[in-house]
């Protein structure tokens, strides 16, 4: 059977992998120091932790590069290992997660619709920090949940990321480039495919190729190599405003000139465009007065990358 979620199509197969992404059996607890751990934790420092080579879905997750830099250290638990803990430890360990924005956490106002039922099973997954009460989701929660729950708490976590709904099938089908029809309302498997190889896959001919580059983590470097190779310059006599733009890459730079976002301007102002890295960003076809808006609010710069007519 295959879902709808945010105008895209989404099989069982996928809700099936992305309850895997959200609960992992293994979770990261970061904390400043002073908090007592078995002797025999895995503790890593959060230097050694950013070098370990975790997997970007993990990160996503748990929004591990969003954690404050004052947590200098990261403890990996198992659920029953967590259990095994001295409550104080656990305490500690759920407000620093909350303290530091660790990924996971959710105020319990977001969450009561699922837990109220299990007051008492996930009492020791809360913590409650100036008067409001949070729960750190792991794999004890989660196998609480009946499936149709479970269900409904991933596609409220991944709405909640993405409010802006794809445009239907039947627009994508007016676009005449191939991959931005193969692309337009569909998740990438798994984290790693960002704005930048979204954007190179549509520029790319070869359609064995740009699969490959869609589902691909791409930097910034060899993003713009890749679009002088394709013929694409930076066009400084071209902007949004263009009348009937099109077959053009629009990117966001900062003040430092770095290029913090990009997406493809197909024909009849129609954008194919993924706003992260992450597993619950969809590649979706919108229209441009839609992404402008949601980007705005950054202040960055939009130039646009095209060829010569």
């Amino acid at each position: 059977m295959v879902h709808s979620l945010l105008g895209c199509q989404v099989s069982e197969d996928q809700f099936a992998s992305w309850e895997k992404l959200l609960v992992p059996e293994v979770a990261p607890y970061f904390y400043v120091a002073d908090i007592d751990l078995p002797a025999d934790s895995l503790i890593l420092s959060r230097k050694t932790f950013s070098a370990a080579g975790f997997d970007l879905a993990f990160r996503d997750t748990y929004t591990t590069y969003a954690v404050s830099h004052d947590a200098g250290w990261v403890v990996l638990l198992t659920s029953a290992q967590f259990d095994a803990l001295p409550l104080l430890t656990q305490q500690a360990l759920l407000a620093a997660q909350c303290q530091h924005k660790r990924g996971q956490v959710y105020p319990w106002e977001q969450v009561e619709k699922f837990l109220s039922p299990f007051s008492v099973e996930i009492e020791p997954r809360c913590v409650t920090i100036s008067g409001s009460r949070y729960v750190v989701l792991d794999t004890k929660i989660w196998a609480l949940l009946t499936p149709d729950v479970r269900r409904q708490w991933l596609i409220d976590y991944i709405q909640s990321d993405t409010p802006t709904v794809c445009l239907s099938s039947e627009y994508a089908s007016r676009c005449t480039n191939p991959i931005v029809r193969q692309l337009a309302g569909t998740f990438a498997a798994t984290s790693g495919a960002n704005c930048f190889s979204t954007t190179l896959a549509c520029v790319t001919h070869d359609q064995a190729t740009a699969r490959t580059i869609a589902n691909f983590w791409l930097h910034q470097e060899p993003f713009f190599q890749g679009l002088a190779r394709r013929g694409y310059q930076l066009r400084t006599d071209l902007s949004v405003s263009t009348p009937d733009l099109s077959d053009a890459v629009l990117i966001w730079q900062d003040a430092n000139g770095q290029a913090q976002h990009a997406c493809y301007l197909a024909e009849h102002g129609f954008v194919l465009n993924k706003n992260s890295q992450a597993w619950y960003s969809p590649r979706q076809l919108l229209r441009l007065p839609t992404v402008l808006d949601d980007w705005q609010s950054y202040g960055y710069e939009i130039t646009v990358y095209s060829r010569d007519s």
